[in-house]
């Protein structure tokens, strides 16, 4: 009975691993999953006695061994000229194969045939996997038996005959095997890359292994663009891998000096865990590099004390945070948090800043105290509307916030807005749209603000007297 049953569900496994390499989408991996699910089932009488099961045996290498070839036949009606194609796809075995005709067999080719008029074939493949109806419509010869060899993403030219048909079926398969690609991903990226021979793909390939990629993060890349396969590498992976490179240089040598395996890779597999979404790791990667090539136990460190000071995980200043955190001495940010105590924010208010704009601690002293300075002194402003918005101590004083600043001041002393303006709905704004909003829209009122923006004329100049300034003073 044991036997029986061992025959039975390594002929499923087998169906199950064809199943997948077919169809597309949920359905490719639920079949794949309940083929795993069926063999592990299995998994200690496999480890124990691999010789007295060799269909059991060849159902795990179907599922682990990712160089499986499909063949699909596109023809319009059955014909002894389609009975030969499928008896050379059946005939050309892996060159992989062992002497056991049950691992020969199972090894064969998966063979999918369709028939362009027949409604519904289409309307079933149409439904399971769109690339086999698109080889079918774009089927070159309506009068023959058209075949194509799919694996590994790659799609042959279609052949017409049973002889060029083994041919493709001997050849030695792309490197593509090599970076871990499994053959159920073949057809859903067929119709994206078709190519002649597989040096562009090999080229491809040599050029990110040469960068230091990894064979699961080539197969990871390859996965979601296919079309990379495409690319003629010297022309247009080269510089930009050369520019991403550069541009990381430029930022920090430590990534360089670092083993990327032993931490790099961790510190961004930790992130992931925490579910910091992928264009945020991006960010820490691209532009904050010193902190993701940190020694792992540090980073492990630091992220725990960003997620205790109640940083969210999935928004942008978590990284922010940990970029902070990690390029500066606990001393240092004490030092800051002290200069913003002496301006009078509170310790809930030092540490809502530090939450809403991490960048605030990485501030000179003198920086935080000039821009603390012309809000409270100049401005007339609480100090605690700085600490609601800690972004604008960020900006340049000089070239952003006393030119904006002045032109406020113009339209509040001509009454044209509210004294309680928000700094942020002034500060942060592009030019274009506060030259829009505060200044071209004023013009008429007040000719001079432009000259006011620019420099080039001081607001006594407008014809206030001093005392006339209130509670803001002179910028």
């Amino acid at each position: 009975m044991m036997g029986q049953s061992l025959l039975g569900n390594s002929v499923s496994v087998i169906n199950l691993v064809r199943l997948a390499s077919m169809v597309a989408g949920s359905r490719s991996d639920c079949y794949r999953r309940n083929a795993e699910h069926l063999l592990a089932v299995f998994e200690k009488r496999l480890n124990d006695m691999a010789m007295a099961v060799p269909l059991m045996c060849c159902a795990a290498d179907m599922l682990s061994v990712p160089s499986r070839k499909q063949v699909v036949l596109v023809s319009r009606k059955p014909s002894v000229e389609l009975e030969n194609m499928i008896a050379a796809a059946h005939a050309s075995y892996d060159p992989n194969k062992t002497d056991q005709p049950m691992v020969a067999v199972a090894r064969v080719p998966g063979v999918i045939h369709i028939d362009p008029s027949n409604k519904e074939e289409m309307e079933f493949w149409e439904g399971n996997n769109q690339n086999i109806v698109n080889m079918a419509k774009n089927s070159p010869a309506s009068d023959k038996v058209v075949a194509l060899v799919c694996q590994n993403f790659t799609c042959s030219s279609p052949v017409t005959d049973p002889m060029s048909l083994k041919a493709l079926l001997h050849q030695t398969p792309p490197s593509l095997n090599s970076c871990g690609l499994s053959p159920e991903s073949a057809l859903s990226a067929s119709n994206k890359v078709q190519f002649e021979t597989p040096e562009r793909a090999d080229s491809v390939l040599t050029l990110f292994k040469n960068h230091g990629f990894t064979e699961s993060q080539i197969s990871k890349l390859i996965r979601k663009r296919p079309d990379l396969l495409l690319y003629i590498p010297e022309k247009t992976l080269l510089p930009k891998l050369e520019f991403l490179f550069a541009s990381a240089f430029r930022r920090t040598t430590r990534i360089f000096l670092q083993d990327i395996q032993k931490h790099v890779a961790p510190n961004i597999k930790l992130l992931q865990e925490l579910g910091v979404p992928e264009s945020n790791i991006s960010l820490l990667i691209t532009h904050l590099t010193s902190a993701v090539a940190l020694n792992h136990a540090r980073f492990i460190k630091i992220v725990k004390e960003v997620k205790e000071l109640g940083f969210n995980p999935m928004k942008s200043m978590f990284v922010l945070a940990i970029e902070m955190l990690s390029g500066s001495k606990k001393s240092t940010r004490e030092r800051k948090f002290e200069i913003y105590r002496r301006w009078g924010w509170s310790e809930d208010e030092i540490l809502s800043g530090f939450r809403r704009q991490p960048q605030i601690i990485g501030l000179s002293d003198e920086k935080i105290m000039k821009g603390m300075d012309f809000f409270v002194n100049k401005m007339g402003r609480e100090s605690a509307v700085v600490a609601r918005t800690p972004k604008i101590l960020l900006l340049s004083l000089e070239k952003r916030i006393i030119p904006r600043c002045s032109v406020i001041q113009a339209l509040i002393f001509k009454g044209l807005i509210q004294k309680d303006f928000n700094l942020g709905t002034v500060l942060m704004p592009t030019e274009k749209y506060f030259l829009e909003r505060y200044v071209t829209k004023y013009q008429e009122e007040v000719p001079q603000l432009l000259n006011v923006y620019q420099g080039k004329m001081d607001i006594l100049e407008l014809g206030f007297r001093s005392e006339e300034i209130g509670g803001m003073k002179q910028l």
